[in-house]
């Protein structure tokens, strides 16, 4: 299967999925829809004043979280409005999700993190980078293989 980008002359920056739809983002600053069962757009959002770094998409609300230059955006994409937005002066990298927290990784060595419960606004809590040779807590490792094997478990149950 191959989706063709018709007169779109600009380059695809990032991915995400929810179910049979899937969002692109964009280096123009837009983020399109996709129907995987047709491979038609569905509808795109424009306007934004930032090349689009990262999706994601957040499991138990559906909402559409997008990054870029130090810019944070919660998206109901089904009635195309942002909920909620955050700024920093960083540049934003790459984005996680676990346990209703985003993670945010910088270029400037820095990871933030958002709480769900607070609509992933001004609760920012961010982390040092630890030393490679600092021991970490084994009962803390053991807590986040589990979740990963979980969350694994939950993935292969679904497909």
């Amino acid at each position: 299967m191959m989706i063709h980008l018709l007169d779109i002359k600009t380059r695809i920056t990032c991915l995400a999925l929810d179910g049979k739809i899937l969002f692109s983002g964009s280096h123009d600053k837009t983020i399109r829809l996709w129907n995987l069962n047709n491979n038609q757009a569905l509808t795109y959002f424009s306007g934004l004043d930032h090349p689009i770094q990262k999706l994601l998409v957040i499991p138990e609300t559906g909402y559409l979280v997008s990054i870029g230059t130090g810019l944070l955006l919660t998206w109901d994409y089904p009635n195309k409005k942002v909920i909620s937005k955050f700024t920093k002066p960083e540049t934003f990298k790459c984005i996680a999700y676990l346990d209703r927290a985003l993670f945010i990784g910088t270029e400037e060595n820095n990871i933030h993190s958002y709480t769900q419960e607070n609509n992933f606004e001004d609760t920012d809590n961010q982390y040092q980078m630890i030393d490679v040779n600092q021991e970490i807590d084994d009962d803390y490792m053991k807590k986040i293989i589990e979740q990963n094997q979980q969350i694994l478990q939950e993935f292969q149950q679904q497909q």
